[in-house]
């Protein structure tokens, strides 16, 4: 069980509620960017999903088809947020950028990032195109 402070404060004339603060500094969650990785391969073969960052290994994610995987991160404030995953399945091994702050926030993932991953590249929903965005692999070799 949690215990929260609560304080109210009297300055320059209002009270501070000390535990509405932290209230939305803990439970706000848009600091966070939440992530959707769906398998949709065409062929229904299983997808592996490595998902890291340059300091975070979110680590390995093994998808049957239709089914996904979520996280979430908080981006940082320097707006350079960078995370990528390794997609392999039977005969395929392939890299993405799956989020890129200067790609995504704000323009593209207001609520999540919804990726549905496919054979020719990843597809990303974008709710006020009410359309999905499709990108082609990076290049190889990839940062894994």
């Amino acid at each position: 069980m949690a215990l929260i402070f609560a304080r109210t404060h009297y300055a320059m004339g209002g009270y501070y509620n000390y535990v509405a603060i932290i209230r939305q500094h803990l439970f706000n969650n848009s600091n966070y960017t939440f992530l959707k990785i769906e398998n949709a391969l065409e062929s229904n073969d299983d997808l592996k999903v490595h998902f890291k960052s340059k300091d975070t290994d979110i680590g390995e994610n093994y998808l049957k088809p239709h089914e996904s995987f979520e996280s979430h991160f908080r981006p940082n404030v320097w707006g350079c947020t960078l995370f990528y995953c390794w997609y392999s399945w039977k005969g395929g091994c392939y890299w993405f950028e799956i989020y890129s702050d200067t790609r995504d926030n704000a323009r593209h993932c207001v609520e999540v990032c919804a990726w549905q991953i496919k054979k020719k590249g990843p597809c990303l929903y974008i709710p006020k195109d009410k359309k999905s965005r499709c990108y082609d692999w990076n290049a190889k070799p990839g940062p894994l």
